[in-house]
């Protein structure tokens, strides 16, 4: 059996997102009322799904009926709703059979010409987590749900000046698997307080500086078997952060530094977080680059996506390094293109060794009309771990049909469904 401290490296993470301050932002933009999104069907082979009874290869057959969302727009606020409901069905093993389901709101106002206001929340039930979301380290299959609340009051204390409040909470569950020493359901609440402050050198520069209080804790501990599981204590972050956005040639990147306390009943303990990244926007196709050190509790990748929020199975104090490259959009008239390659290596208290985990997805489809795209979808991920029951190395290949309920404009199709963006989960064939 591996020890508790080793055992977390299965629970749940949370990410936290690095501050940006622009000032109060409310406005919407776009259709007003429901729409419908894209509809997916496609079907393929997985060579290695992780259950808890081993690794296991079998067809799969994925259905996606659409994405049903809602968007009230006006010109001091902006309400935003979507559903998505996933459904798998597998050749010849039917008790991995599911429907996945992810939602998810978001709001935001401007009461006041200085002040704006954010909040929002989603919902996540999955049995794949590894192919949904993002992450350090992959996950043997097994039910995941997730619920998360956010609040965020932004106000510009001049021209140039801007303060944040921000909080957020997740809630999660689950699985522990069958080769640690405790069974059942892990919960697990995480919370987390920020407040920071921004100063725009121009149009295009920002200076901004963060303090960060981070908590978590196992809501059934009094269930689990093993050592501190009940201890998580909390964590104190101090960041300072750089960022450059230049509109005209469509080209962000920047940077932060920080440092980390996590008080012990030894005497606290240090380390530090550092992060950069480089995004590139052309018309209709995006670059971008990022690495990261921090916290594997706090470690997110850069991006305001919710699917990008780290839900890894890793002690919160696990100094965790990760570099991602991804692209997406539309080459020439009739090709979209999309994809993500990860690197990452997490040291967990527990393992002799760090884990390393190397991710690949891609989708490719060919544009036949207007509203009906064949794509073909690669997942790939191989991770190397001390324990063997955490090594694995996975292909999926699908391939399909995608249809638009309503076509998007041409060379636009990477913004058409803009409001799929904060549902928690990896967009698939954008």
């Amino acid at each position: 059996m591996i020890g508790a401290r080793a055992v977390a490296c299965l629970l749940v993470g949370l990410g936290l997102p690095l501050p940006v301050f622009a000032g109060p932002q409310a406005g919407g933009t776009g259709r007003s009322g429901f729409s419908l999104y894209s509809s997916r069907i496609t079907a393929g082979v997985d060579t290695a799904i992780v259950t808890e009874e081993g690794r296991v290869e079998d067809g799969v057959f994925v259905f996606v009926p659409t994405a049903v969302a809602f968007q009230k727009p006006s010109p001091r606020s902006n309400l935003q709703f979507i559903y998505e409901p996933e459904i798998e069905i597998y050749q010849t093993r039917s008790d991995l059979n599911a429907i996945n389901h992810a939602a998810a709101i978001a709001y935001s106002r401007e009461p006041a010409r200085r002040s704006g206001l954010r909040a929002g929340g989603s919902f996540l039930r999955t049995h794949d987590r590894s192919r949904q979301t993002s992450g350090l380290a992959v996950s043997p299959r097994g039910l995941y749900v997730e619920g998360r609340g956010y609040a965020s009051l932004d106000h510009r204390l001049g021209p140039r000046t801007s303060i944040r409040l921000g909080a957020q909470s997740w809630l999660t569950r689950s699985q522990a698997p069958t080769f640690t020493d405790f069974s059942g359901e892990l919960d697990e609440w995480r919370n987390s307080f920020t407040v920071g402050l921004g100063r725009a050198l121009n149009e295009a520069h920002e200076l901004s500086v963060a303090y960060t209080r981070f908590e978590s804790s196992f809501l059934n501990a009094e269930e689990l078997t093993g050592e501190d599981l009940d201890d998580r204590g909390g964590q104190d972050s101090l960041s300072g952060a750089y960022t450059a956005t230049l509109v005209a040639s469509g080209v962000r990147f920047g940077g932060s530094a920080g440092l980390i306390r996590l008080p012990r009943e030894s005497g606290d303990e240090y380390t530090y977080s550092l992060a950069t990244h480089f995004d590139k926007a052309w018309s209709s196709f995006n670059f971008g680059v990022s690495y990261q050190r921090s916290l594997s509790g706090q470690l997110r990748f850069e991006s305001d996506t919710p699917a990008d929020v780290i839900r890894d199975p890793l002690l919160d104090d696990g100094v965790a390094q990760s570099a991602n490259v991804t692209l997406g959009g539309e080459i020439g008239r009739r090709l979209t293109l999309s994809g993500q390659v990860s690197l990452s290596r997490t040291d967990v208290a527990g393992f002799e060794t760090p884990l390393e985990t190397f991710v690949v997805t891609t989708d490719v489809g060919l544009v036949l009309t207007d509203r009906l795209i064949p794509m073909i979808n690669l997942m790939y991920w191989d991770q190397q771990a001390p324990q063997e029951v955490l090594t694995y190395s996975r292909t999926r290949i699908t391939a399909g049909l995608r249809f638009f309920w309503d076509a998007p404009p041409s060379g636009r199709r990477m913004n058409y469904e803009n409001v799929r963006g904060i549902l928690p989960i990896r967009p698939v064939g954008q």
